[in-house]
């Protein structure tokens, strides 16, 4: 069957889930994943129960926060400098009011 993964056709085997699709397409860090399917939003549970149709469309969303003013990514802030965890868990820093 063909269904639509972010704009793009793909053929895909008959009785595929949510959770197939994903393992498929190796989406990174599924744990944080947001699916979008036929433009409403699947909750996680329902990823392996959820078997996908001919002619669906399935988008892969990210939701993160920014900055070090973002109380989940702070990790340590001084006078001139912070620095950030980013959600790869690599620490990048940055001076005041620029990105990290």
């Amino acid at each position: 069957m063909t269904i639509a993964v972010a704009g793009a056709q793909k053929t895909v085997p008959d009785g595929l889930t949510l959770a197939g699709l994903i393992e498929r397409e190796q989406v990174e860090t599924p744990q944080y994943v947001t699916v979008s399917l036929n433009e409403d939003f699947v909750e996680q549970g329902a990823f392996g129960g959820t078997v996908l149709r001919e002619g669906d469309a399935v988008e892969f969303l990210y939701f993160m926060g920014g900055g070090c003013g973002s109380p989940l990514r702070a990790r340590k802030k001084t006078r001139s400098r912070c620095a950030c965890s980013r959600m790869d868990g690599v620490s990048a820093a940055r001076t005041e009011g620029g990105p990290c």
